[in-house]
């Protein structure tokens, strides 16, 4: 009796063991580059504050950025437009370009869902390209500096199922794939502001959004710079790169 005693008991230390190093490769300690001790490494924490970012801009119900300039890549053109971008969270995101002089309009890109229309009298285009679930999303949150929720892509509730790490530019780098898509995101430690997010699907789509730079409006830190690439698997790729200086929230 003591002999199987024994086994069981070894095995029963075994299966606890196990279970605590799986345990830890969830809710433990994030690979870290970064020199500065002040960013959490702790993956729970990581999450929670992650989930809490979105309460930063709470209150922000509209959004409209007027006379920003933007730099477009399109049908094999360079074009340095003025823009206006408006929104109201939860709906369509709307991009209107016109020439400085004449001001003229060249045309607009409307941002729904998961879909991309784009109309210009002047480029002969009116064209409705679909890309992925929740694009409309990831650029609003890109125009607020909010982290996008893309784990809602894998029908997730949080990032705690993202690969993590904290690079030596003090950016949390998160990444996570299936058969369908791949998503990385990069989110700035010092106040959880989104840096980056790319999401590219196995059927070849992809869309890049970047933000290089904050300023603070009213209170609040909000992007004035921002890059929206988007290559389909079927077309020409189309980038442009938006400068902000004035934005009006709630008006």
């Amino acid at each position: 009796m003591m002999p199987c005693f024994g086994r069981h008991t070894r095995f029963l230390a075994f299966a606890l063991l196990l279970a605590s190093l799986l345990s830890g490769c969830r809710s433990g300690r994030i690979p870290s580059e970064s020199s500065n001790s002040s960013f959490s490494t702790r993956r729970s924490e990581v999450v929670s504050l992650l989930s809490e970012s979105d309460s930063r801009l709470a209150d922000v119900k509209t959004y409209e950025a007027k006379n920003a300039k933007a730099a477009v890549q399109m049908e094999g053109k360079n074009t340095t437009l003025k823009a206006n971008v408006s929104f109201e969270r939860g709906g369509a995101t709307n991009i209107t370009g016109r020439l400085a002089f004449p001001p003229l309009s060249v045309g607009s890109v409307s941002i729904s869902e998961d879909k991309v229309h784009v109309k210009s009298g002047i480029l002969n285009i009116d064209k409705t390209q679909t890309l992925f679930p929740y694009l409309a999303e990831m650029v609003q949150s890109t125009f607020l500096g909010l982290i996008p929720k893309a784990y809602l892509l894998f029908g997730d509730k949080d990032f705690s199922h993202f690969d993590m790490s904290l690079t030596a530019k003090g950016q949390y780098l998160l990444s996570r794939s299936d058969n369908r898509m791949s998503v990385e995101l990069r989110i700035n430690a010092a106040n959880f502001t989104l840096a980056n997010v790319s999401v590219k699907t196995a059927q070849g789509d992809a869309a890049q959004l970047d933000v290089a730079q904050y300023k603070s409006f009213d209170g609040r830190l909000l992007p004035v710079s921002v890059l929206i690439k988007v290559t389909p698997r079927k077309g020409k790729p189309a980038e442009a790169e938006v400068s902000i200086s004035d934005i009006r929230i709630n008006k």
